[in-house]
């Protein structure tokens, strides 16, 4: 790796061909992105699957983004916090996703095995699960769901096939939640903040207590460990690094910054996704809806699709959580107000500072935005590519829109978003760009994969260095063979 390289973390976004069946890295068309953020094309080319007779036209939702969309209603009208949204998103879409390709037999399964016949009806297997997982995630809302679940029934045919497939569809749900209770996203936590120069404590008096400070111990939904793709930590509050990130977030995230530009205030609003909305994993869906329903939806690709991206959006949270409670650093909101504590000469107090948007309560490093974001952002663009133009609105405000032109820039200018809204450092964005990008492509490259397919291999390379710093990069190169290199190096 070049010197370049050493203080900034390489995020990568996946690029994909549906039609073949094997990966390739390709390390071109390399270039910097702001002055310091550095994004490398990855090319990985999966094999889809054959194309079942279950395509709807482009424009038309099938019942996996119908199911998708109540999913995401009942989060919005519960203002379910982002990592139990997640958590709620991928048991619903892993459910769904193991009762269809239980009866289609063309994807390696995720977790539920339901027996079933190849004549059953896929779609009813997709409605039931939908059903059963949100009557267990949202009990409160049962006898509406029921009403719901009634009526996109009816739309399938009276038959034995239907009646299959909503017996599979509840036993897959049923095998999902089972395994999920015990994941510990109920247990109890003996955080508690302090007042220490640098460490987090609350910002809003009328929040007492921080949000899931337990949720880094959740068990993932990969099943894989999710250490491997931490990265090196907030800079030391005595570092000229820290001075320049503090200083650049004071100037540009203050409530009334005069050199925030009117579009960086969009910016900030547009992918606020706080309370009351969608959250940010749910953006990421709405992101997924739009794009597979301007290419034609397929309801096994779609299932999958929905599983993965939510799979890796889950653990993104769990993840960047850990990492939160773990570096518990405190939020600009503190560090600006308290400048004066921090040691740095070059650092200057404003005790009446505020940030364009609401203080979330919990640590700052690393941000969930950019964690999800770059995981999303990867497991899309393993389906679509990565330079796939699309629309997508603000969730708060639908009538504001912003257009892309690669799913990598979305999730750059979602990261971005923070340090404009005042609530987290440039570190904190690029750091969780890099470690949801790493464990995005993780996650896409090793499950529920098509059946025709061989997983690619997967190399993890650790190495020591001392006075070095720990950080993940997924090198963009391609050894003569299908291998994707995850490094790690610790400073500990």
């Amino acid at each position: 790796m070049g010197k370049s390289l050493q203080n900034h973390i390489m995020p990568y976004f996946v690029k994909t061909n549906p039609a073949l069946d094997k990966i390739r890295i390709n390390r071109d068309n390399r270039r910097f992105m702001n002055n310091r953020f550095i994004t490398t094309s990855i090319t990985v080319l999966l094999l889809v699957g054959a194309i079942l007779p279950l395509q709807a036209a482009a424009g038309q939702p099938g019942v996996i983004i119908e199911w998708n969309r109540i999913l995401l209603e009942l989060i919005r009208e519960n203002g379910t916090p982002p990592p139990a949204a997640a958590r709620a998103m991928a048991i619903t879409h892993t459910a769904m996703y193991d009762a269809v390709v239980s009866i289609t037999k063309t994807h390696q399964p995720y977790h539920a095995r339901p027996q079933a016949s190849l004549s059953a009806s896929p779609q009813a297997a997709a409605i039931s699960a939908a059903y059963e997982s949100l009557i267990h995630l949202f009990p409160q809302h049962t006898d509406r769901l029921e009403n719901t679940f009634t009526a996109s029934i009816s739309q399938l045919p009276q038959t034995s096939e239907r009646e299959e497939g909503i017996s599979i569809g509840r036993a897959a749900a049923a095998e999902i939640i089972a395994w999920r209770s015990q994941d510990g996203h109920d247990a109890p936590s003996t955080y508690s903040p302090t007042q220490t120069p640098g460490r987090w404590s609350p910002t809003n008096p009328n929040v007492a207590h921080p949000l899931y400070p337990h949720w880094g111990q959740v068990a993932p939904f990969s099943k894989s460990a999710l250490k491997q793709f931490w990265t090196a930590g907030p800079p030391a509050i005595e570092s000229a690094q820290y001075a320049e990130e503090l200083a650049e977030v004071q100037r540009l995230g203050g409530k009334e910054s005069a050199q925030r530009n009117a579009d960086q205030t969009e910016i900030a609003r547009f992918w606020a996704d706080g309370a009351g909305t969608f959250t940010p994993p749910g953006h990421w869906n709405v992101i997924a809806q739009d794009i597979i329903l301007a290419h034609g939806p397929n309801l096994v690709e779609e299932a999958r699709l929905f599983a993965v991206l939510n799979v890796a959006m889950a653990d993104a949270g769990i993840l960047c959580w850990e990492m939160k409670y773990t570096f518990d650093f405190w939020r600009p909101l503190t560090a600006i107000r308290q400048a004066h504590a921090d040691g740095n000469e070059q650092t200057t107090a404003d005790p009446t500072w505020e940030p364009l948007i609401a203080t979330p309560p919990f640590p700052e490093y690393t941000s969930g935005h950019s964690t999800f974001s770059g995981a999303a952002a990867v497991v899309i663009a393993a389906f679509f590519g990565d330079d796939i133009a699309f629309t997508t609105y603000s969730i708060e405000d639908p009538s504001i829109k912003r257009s892309f032109t690669s799913l990598s820039a979305a999730a750059q200018e979602a990261g971005a978003s923070r340090l404009y809204g005042g609530i987290h450092f440039r570190s904190a964005n690029q750091h969780g760009l890099a470690s949801g990008a790493a464990l995005g492509t993780h996650i896409v490259t090793q499950l529920m994969r098509p059946i025709a397919s061989d997983p690619p291999a997967v190399a993890v390379s650790t190495s020591a260095k001392a006075g070095g710093s720990l950080w993940v990069a997924i090198a963009s190169m391609l050894l003569g063979s299908s291998t994707l290199i995850v490094s790690r190096r610790y400073s500990r």
